[in-house]
């Protein structure tokens, strides 16, 4: 079966179109022009509105690819681990079900998911539809906000809650994890 079959027009524009963005993250990542130091200093004197515009900011560039990481570090630079902790997982859950939603709205919401050319990849897509909340919070733990899971996953049969959920739960470790270890290093 050859792959054009496989994956629609629409599919493929979006895959491309995730990796771009992911591409240009890293790069702006890798150039320095993106470092949780930079950014914490950036937002630290917003005031009332650091918070906010911190997760926009976190929703924008995981989007675009760079690392959750960075801007989790820069929350608990910027806020302390408490409100650190709340800014970086309100940025987290937004960041990934952002990306999700993307997909699943330009992918046309109901429709059937696209088959993937390569079967190990579609046999892990199936897997995670089998069992949707704990494939998602395994898949948070070992990769946080990674953005080419949450562009993949929005072409898994995945439903929107149990994706949210599972991400909500998942994300909440590794934040944590992060935003507390900071300060003692």
């Amino acid at each position: 079966m050859r792959v054009a079959s496989m994956i629609s027009a629409r599919s493929a524009g979006l895959l491309l179109g995730a990796g771009l963005l992911v591409a240009g993250g890293v790069w702006l990542n890798r150039c320095g022009m993106i470092d949780a130091d930079s950014l914490s200093n950036a937002i630290a004197g917003l005031g009332i509105w650091a918070i906010p515009v911190f997760v926009i900011l976190f929703g924008i560039g995981g989007l675009l690819g760079v690392p959750g990481l960075v801007f989790t570090i820069a929350a608990r630079l910027a806020f302390g681990p408490i409100w650190g902790f709340v800014a970086a997982y309100a940025g987290a859950l937004l960041t990934v079900t952002t990306a999700f939603a993307i997909v699943r709205v330009l992918r046309g919401g109901d429709a059937e998911p696209p088959r993937l050319p390569f079967r190990w990849a579609q046999r892990i897509l199936d897997g995670a539809e089998s069992r949707p909340v704990l494939s998602v919070v395994v898949l948070r733990l070992i990769f946080f906000v990674s953005p080419p899971l949450n562009y993949g996953l929005g072409f898994s049969g995945l439903r929107t809650r149990d994706y949210v959920l599972g991400s909500a739960i998942g994300l909440a470790i590794p934040t944590f994890v992060v935003t507390s270890a900071v300060g003692l290093f």
